[in-house]
């Protein structure tokens, strides 16, 4: 049981960092299409 608990604990970390990973790509994408907007305003 012992290596049953360490592969879940292996699991629920990558499944936190990928959560982190996506979190971190929407919050890049969310800067970049304002960055777009306001260069479109500027025109």
């Amino acid at each position: 049981a012992q290596e049953e608990a360490q592969r879940q604990a292996q699991e629920a970390a990558q499944a936190k960092e990928q959560q982190r990973l996506d979190a971190e790509r929407a919050r890049l994408e969310e800067e970049r299409l304002a960055a777009e907007r306001a260069e479109q305003q500027r025109l």
